[in-house]
């Protein structure tokens, strides 16, 4: 089981205005990372993972993000026929008051929205050697670095589909075939449930991704959100982009 100590600069504010922050969608088309917008980036990605089944695919998810983002994550693996799902755990020294020594603020939430039945990174290695193997062929790593957990960069340039969100640029970024900025703590709604096993609520203190809120706010509206990795189509020649992508790297 891969564990993450946690980082102090992940608990302040300084990352959030970071010359390395993921402010737009990307997707991989012309051998690189190109700048689009969402719905023609969700689009891209809907599309890619049409060509995989459930056994062909992982998910990494965090343990840092809403209960709301979690249950989404959840439908997304549903949805796709997904097993394969684990979140990162983090641990470090605490002080038995305030400071607990499992860094991941909705590690509880992440357990019972994801249905973890195993302790917290039991499954990382089985998607990290699925992976390796090329067993796995489309992982979608959410607020995640796959590099932290055993893949390796040649291993994730290997892959047909590699999807992820995330707030800041890491060593995985540059290899991905579908890239989305994702919001911080403080930039965010929703809620998370505590050490203690108490739900607490989330308000959003600052937008700095430009259109990300009233994205996530419309999909929420409409009740549709979850499945907009699902409902896409498009030309053939725009549906063949994630097994193209192996070939032009």
């Amino acid at each position: 089981m891969h564990i993450i100590r946690g980082r102090p600069t992940s608990q302040t504010s300084e990352y959030l205005t970071s010359t390395d922050r993921l402010l737009a969608p990307a997707i991989f088309a012309g051998n690189k990372l190109q700048a689009t917008d969402w719905k023609k980036a969700i689009e891209y990605a809907a599309l890619q993972l049409k060509h995989f089944s459930g056994w062909d695919m992982a998910i990494v998810a965090s343990a840092r993000m809403t209960n709301e983002e979690l249950w989404l994550t959840s439908q997304l693996a549903r949805q796709l026929n997904v097993s394969l799902i684990d979140v990162v755990p983090r641990h470090d020294s605490g002080d038995h008051i305030l400071l607990s020594q499992d860094r991941n603020p909705n590690i509880n939430g992440a357990k019972i929205i994801l249905g973890l039945t195993a302790e917290p990174g039991a499954r990382l290695k089985q998607i990290a050697d699925g992976v390796a193997g090329g067993r796995i062929k489309a992982l979608v790593a959410l607020g995640e670095d796959p590099t932290e957990i055993g893949i390796t960069v040649d291993q994730l340039k290997q892959l047909p589909s590699f999807i992820m969100t995330g707030i800041l640029h890491n060593a995985a970024t540059p290899h991905t075939t579908a890239l989305f900025p994702s919001a911080g703590y403080a930039e965010k709604r929703g809620s998370m449930i505590n050490g203690r096993g108490r739900l607490q609520r989330l308000n959003l203190l600052c937008l700095l991704i430009k259109g990300i809120d009233q994205f996530l706010l419309r999909g929420f509206q409409q009740g549709r959100l979850r499945v907009l990795f699902l409902d896409r189509t498009g030309t053939e020649e725009t549906a063949r982009c994630g097994q193209n992508h192996q070939e032009q790297r």
